[in-house]
């Protein structure tokens, strides 16, 4: 049979209901006027072909014997992932049909023209190197997966002190699936504590796939600490800058919201949700001096990438802060607006350097993550 027919033939078997009797309660399925299956007793029954195997999917109401077109004599037969005794299945070559007895209830065959030994899942262990990590030196994890039924699939865990911005590499037989990471773009991703990769793979044969990873950071993102918002927007010494009295937007577009409630002058900034918009505040600051800088922000992101920058450059110890998600927008719950500011690599805030009068603050969306933002608030 050629690859069309065995196609074509493919899509019918998997989408039809067999009915037809060939004995008193039995069932047939011809295509083209050769016989396909045949069952002693009525069954519904669909199945796939391939190079490798015939893969067929048999549903009995009672134990009965089957017999299955596969055109040539399997090598091995399994049922429900076990292997077959070879006297207890039949080749019969007249017919290029392969017959065997199948219990009752719902029941998976697998006739295979390889030397597939197994169809048992297999754990499996691969090796991901980091180099560099976000953290300084190179980092080895564990992609842990199963093999089973031709297919690879694993997921190896971000661990949290290795937040940041890598480019990760996988074989053209991997796909990648990044599990609650930032996409910056089709290779490189924001990878935090939460985060994962999940790799699948075809595996003929149900051979060990290659399957190598590897991932190099090309930046890192500050983290942030909350503070108490109540108390901080209650101290007298602060500079506080609306989010929605932004003196300029550039690269996209900003909504602002007066229906959001708990702001602190009735209005905030929201749907900002597109890569590249960069929001700008120009502030007066009466002397100069190195001063806290905390956004009071919600999001139902696990994590929103905003760049940070201050007289048209980026502030060196936060170029980039990864603001935590707050569990909702802010709409109504106040628990939800919470205030942050970033926390250097040694565990302490970033404070900024401002010069004596109008200074310019920005923040630029870098993913896409959307972040709704409230005020801006300035101490010493």
């Amino acid at each position: 049979m050629n690859r069309i027919k065995e196609q074509m033939m493919a899509g019918l078997l998997a989408s039809t209901i067999l009915a037809g009797a060939i004995l008193a309660g039995g069932t047939q399925l011809t295509y083209e006027g050769k016989t396909i299956f045949e069952s002693e007793a009525k069954v519904s029954f669909g199945a796939t072909y391939g190079d490798r195997a015939v893969k067929a999917v048999v549903n009995a109401k009672e134990e009965g014997k089957i017999s299955v077109r596969t055109d040539k004599k399997p090598v091995r037969v399994f049922v429900n992932r076990e292997l077959l005794d070879a006297g207890k299945w039949n080749y019969l070559d007249d017919k290029k049909m392969t017959t065997l007895v199948v219990p009752a209830g719902s029941t998976s065959v697998q006739f295979r023209f390889d030397d597939m030994a197994t169809l048992k899942p297999m754990a499996l262990v691969y090796k991901v190197a980091v180099d560099p990590a976000a953290n300084g030196g190179k980092l080895t994890l564990d992609l842990k997966g199963t093999n089973v039924d031709e297919k690879f699939s694993g997921q190896v865990a971000w661990p949290e002190n290795a937040a940041g911005l890598y480019e990760v590499t996988v074989p053209e037989n991997c796909l990648l699936k990044p599990v609650n990471a930032s996409r910056v773009d089709d290779k490189t991703y924001f990878l935090t504590k939460g985060s994962a990769l999940q790799v699948d793979a075809e595996a003929p044969g149900g051979k060990a796939p290659d399957v190598k990873v590897t991932a190099k950071c090309v930046g890192n993102a500050v983290s942030v600490k909350s503070q108490n918002r109540e108390k901080l927007l209650a101290r007298k010494d602060i500079i506080k800058v609306e989010g929605e009295a932004f003196d300029r937007m550039i690269g996209g577009e900003v909504s602002i919201s007066k229906e959001h409630k708990n702001t602190s002058a009735g209005g905030c900034i929201f749907a900002w949700g597109t890569a590249g918009t960069r929001l700008e505040w120009d502030v007066k600051v009466p002397e100069a001096g190195k001063y806290h800088v905390v956004f009071v922000t919600a999001a139902q992101e696990t994590v929103s990438l905003r760049k940070f920058a201050l007289n048209g450059k980026s502030v060196a110890e936060a170029a980039l802060i990864a603001f935590d998600g707050t569990g909702g927008w802010g709409r109504s719950n106040p628990k939800e607006w919470q205030a942050f500011e970033a926390v250097g690599a040694n565990g302490k805030p970033v404070t900024v350097e401002f010069k004596a009068g109008v200074n310019t603050l920005a923040l630029e969306n870098f993913c896409g993550q959307h972040m709704n933002l409230d005020c801006i608030v300035l101490y010493k």
